[in-house]
């Protein structure tokens, strides 16, 4: 029986000005089982570890080529005998519960059935001031919703044996030329295209740093939501995703008869005149979590954004 043992797969890039408050959350889990390991993808981070017992540190040489390809690249070195898998930023603080949590529900899973936890996180301030709890989810997780919008942030990820296990067969496919946008929505791409499940937690499992330099960043908001129309309707979107999409192909052979179909059926609507892709998309059953992210999906389609 393998016991629980975690991966932390910490990605690391430039000046780490808050990494010693997320090592010192990841020392303060109440789970202690797990190993580190830090995808150095720079010069400047490689002596950016401490407060942690050595021995419980793998640093790893990132191959240089972005944020996802560093945490693809970790994937591969977590052991045989490794239960669980959690991606963790470098700017963020853990909650103290955040991996017994995860675990509890991932254990409900039956064995053998690759299973993702995603959780909301508490978005704070630099000084880590609380502001709000980040959007619910509008909808069931599922393949045709992940082709389109990722439900849950990296920070909040945690996988079952089974997801890492395919996670690390598939991403040999997923680091060629043109690779995914990020590593959480292909996650959740393959992980349920795949016949996996994806377990949702309402509760924040995360205090989500907003420093000014995210690479993401909250979604919450005016700002926020004004930001992604643009990118959608100004076809950055599109062109965004043609990375994350050109993996999934190389990983087709992976899913379930049904969502070989399904993934087919999409990328024959993406190649539409623009005016008939919105129809085609809701006749397939492609959708954003709720109303209002749907809709502008479906504009966006409309005008070529998307």
């Amino acid at each position: 029986m393998m016991r629980d043992h975690v991966a932390i797969l910490l990605g690391l890039y430039g000046e780490t000005p808050f990494l010693g408050a997320q090592l010192d959350s990841i020392a303060a889990q109440d789970h202690s089982d797990w190993t580190l390991f830090a995808g150095c993808d720079d010069a400047g981070c490689s002596g950016a570890i401490a407060g942690i017992d050595p021995a419980r540190v793998r640093m790893i040489a990132g191959p240089g080529r972005g944020f996802a390809a560093n945490y693809l690249n970790l994937l591969g070195y977590v052991d045989a005998d490794t239960s669980y898998a959690a991606f963790c930023d470098q700017d963020d603080v853990w909650h103290p519960d955040k991996l017994r949590r995860a675990i509890a529900e991932l254990r409900q899973v039956e064995t053998g059935t690759a299973a993702l936890y995603v959780a909301r996180t508490r978005v704070a301030g630099a000084l880590l001031d609380p502001r709000h709890i980040s959007r619910a989810g509008g909808g069931r997780p599922s393949f045709a919703n992940a082709l389109v919008q990722c439900i849950g942030g990296a920070n909040t990820m945690v996988m079952n044996r089974a997801a890492l296990d395919l996670l690390q067969a598939a991403r040999h496919e997923a680091l060629g030329e043109n690779g995914p946008a990020s590593h959480d929505w292909w996650a959740y791409q393959i992980i349920t295209g795949a016949g996996g499940v994806v377990l949702t937690d309402d509760a924040p499992s995360v205090l989500y740093r907003q420093h000014g330099a995210n690479l993401v960043g909250d979604n919450c908001g005016l700002v926020p939501f004004l930001r992604r129309v643009r990118l959608m309707l100004g076809g950055r979107y599109r062109a965004s995703a043609e990375g994350g999409y050109a993996a999934l192909a190389a990983s087709v052979h992976r899913m379930t008869p049904a969502n070989q179909a399904i993934f087919a059926e999409f990328r024959q609507v993406r190649r539409l005149p623009r005016l008939r892709r919105p129809l085609a998309f809701r006749r397939a059953g492609i959708r954003r979590q709720g109303r209002i992210g749907t809709a502008l999906f479906y504009l966006g389609a409309a005008l070529g954004g998307t």
